[in-house]
């Protein structure tokens, strides 16, 4: 585009470049194709008669987009050249930006580098335009997953504002929750929610008790409390937070649907599916008011919907409202955005489900390949797309590329988190499962007994991960013989009465579905009903029995007339050991909690 113009035009655009890049960027993304003038009007109507042939009811719309992406392509290109001319941090954020919306990152980093540099040379390290700079640069890296290299940024700029601001400043309660949202992205939940408490002071002290700014903090407090399966505390904070927006906007208005989201989730996560959905209905109904059917926010709340009502086994129900996200995604988005993978993944979860093998795996891997295209190597979507994959491979008992695909997720997991982080859990319990289908037995047994490990020092005793870790554990040492250890841990696992403490605990899982792990009583699972042959696994429903069947039940499940010899006499063996070892006991067996 600069070839065609003089030297003089050349500088013109130069300095309307560096004075105005902002607002230009702004100007190019929202192109209106369906405005543009001819000077004959028969030309007019002639070119939108092409556009409708060749791209459809929609297409001004993906003209629009086109014409916006080379645009805002190549203004990021002319950006960079003249932000290595210029020492303007504000350009060089600014053409990094835009970088980083067009997704290319490698090429904003060192425009973000250069922008702190600048700052802290006209500044000095303790300034609060330094300190934005970090702050930038974190979030970057961040979004990158380079979470090591962002957290002293972040902590950087918050100590920079405490110091120039005081403690409890509003702007001190922004770096709070910027470094709030990299320790949820660490898994470091206890001091998120610290700081988020901290937050909640802040805001509070700075604006009235009804205040717009209050309901958003309430929100994101609850939302760290709920990944923490807080649930007791974070319903009462949702409601709070529901109760400000409706007073203050109405209530149907666009800011009350993603508190009523968030608590119908919370209720869902808690099992009670009949109070959660007429939640998300709502904020459906809200959603598609304010923005029209097709929006893509709407496909987000279309998927909500569509997990719960999969989840409660109404998959005639859930399945075309999964159809109709993807259609809204891919219109808005494109075929392979990362938006459109998440509803692909749980779509073709669905299919599975269903039996539909054929038609889900080419799913998975259309979903899988978009977050491998969009990443760098080794990202924690990734990771997540693989997950459900060799969840179907499982299925159809291809063990060996479940493995390979098992060993390079664990890889990715191992790499972002380390080798304790429960996000592990999962995966480290696939791996050995599919090892086990290949008699790979003395590996697999090393892996579960890793993820027991973790379980039990990241969760309570009843905490599901527990015992399906536990399960699985009890499963292998059957196939390998080791059937005395096995029946004990089975029941420990599934004989224990709650105890009463426990009992008045919402939130306690001692019984729980073998297959999805709902908890008996939830609107879920009002009733679980044990195994008829072994008595041992209960289930939630029918479906869940038969699944839990297929998965891994049927191999080891033992006949009650068949197991009571054997585990009178491991039990009573068992005992002698605790008995005659007690010395080694006692320094032994007790686990720090």
């Amino acid at each position: 585009m600069l070839v065609g113009l003089s030297k003089l035009d050349k500088e013109r655009l130069k300095t309307l470049l560096l004075n105005d890049f902002d607002s230009i960027v702004t100007m190019f993304s929202s192109i209106k194709s369906k405005n543009a003038q001819a000077t004959h009007e028969e030309d007019r109507v002639m070119i939108f008669e092409w556009i409708l042939r060749d791209l459809g009811v929609k297409g001004f719309k993906k003209l629009d987009d086109i014409v916006s992406g080379a645009m805002r392509a190549w203004m990021a290109q002319s950006g960079a050249k003249f932000a290595t001319e210029s020492q303007d941090a504000d350009l060089h954020m600014s053409v990094a930006n835009l970088f980083r919306n067009l997704a290319r990152y490698n090429e904003a980093e060192p425009l973000c580098r250069r922008a702190l540099e600048i700052e802290e040379a006209a500044h000095g390290p303790d300034h609060t335009k330094v300190a934005s700079a970090r702050n930038n640069l974190a979030s970057l890296l961040q979004s990158q997953s380079k979470y090591d290299e962002a957290e002293p940024l972040y902590r950087r700029a918050l100590a920079i504002m405490e110091t120039v601001s005081g403690p409890d400043s509003t702007k001190v309660a922004i770096a709070l929750n910027n470094l709030v949202g990299l320790l949820q992205n660490q898994g470091k939940y206890s001091e998120a929610e610290s700081l988020f408490r901290r937050v909640l002071v802040i805001i509070e002290a700075a604006h009235r008790q009804d205040h717009t700014e209050v309901a958003g903090t309430l929100n994101n407090l609850a939302n760290i409390l709920m990944i923490q399966r807080k649930y007791d505390e974070a319903e009462p904070i949702y409601r709070r937070a529901l109760k400000i927006k409706e007073a203050l906007h109405g209530p149907d208005h666009p800011e009350v649907d993603n508190t009523l989201n968030s608590l119908a989730s919370l209720l869902e996560k808690r099992g009670e599916c009949d109070e959660a959905e007429p939640l998300y209905r709502r904020a459906l109904t809200i959603m598609e008011a304010a923005h029209g059917p097709e929006h893509p926010d709407v496909a987000g709340m279309l998927n909500n919907l569509a997990v719960l009502l999969d989840n409660q086994s109404k998959r005639d129900e859930a399945e075309p409202l999964y159809r109709r996200a993807l259609a809204i995604k891919e219109e808005a988005h494109g075929p392979d955005h990362p938006n459109v993978a998440n509803t692909l993944n749980n779509l073709a979860s669905l299919l599975q489900i269903q039996g539909k093998y054929d038609e889900a795996e080419p799913l998975y891997r259309r979903a899988l390949a978009i977050m491998e295209a969009v990443h760098d190597s080794n990202h924690p979507e990734d990771a997540i797309m693989l997950n459900s994959l060799t969840k179907l491979l499982f299925d159809q008992s291809k063990y060996g590329e479940v493995e390979t695909l098992c060993r390079y997720a664990l890889t990715i997991k191992e790499e972002l988190n380390g080798p304790n982080h429960p996000n592990l859990v999962t995966m480290l319990n696939k791996l050995a499962r599919s090892l086990q289908k290949q008699s790979k037995y003395d590996e697999a047994e090393s892996l579960l007994r890793r993820a027991l490990k973790i379980v039990q020092a990241t969760h309570e005793s009843d905490h599901p991960n527990v015992a399906s870790t536990i399960g699985n554990l009890a499963s292998l040492l059957d196939d390998q013989g080791k059937c005395g250890e096995a029946q004990f841990l089975r029941l420990l696992l599934f004989a224990r009465p709650a105890k009463k403490k426990e009992k008045k605990n919402s939130n306690f899982h001692g019984r729980v579905c073998g297959n999805c792990s709902a908890r008996e009583g939830s609107a879920c699972a009002p009733e679980l009903l044990a195994c008829a042959r072994c008595g041992l696994v209960e289930y939630c429903s029918r479906d869940c029995q038969k699944a839990h069947w297929k998965a891994t039940h049927k191999q080891h499940c033992t006949a009650k007339a068949d197991r009571a010899p054997q585990h009178q006499k491991e039990t009573s063996e068992v005992s002698m050991t605790q008995k005659g070892g007690s010395q080694s006991a006692k320094s032994g067996r007790r686990r720090k909690k």
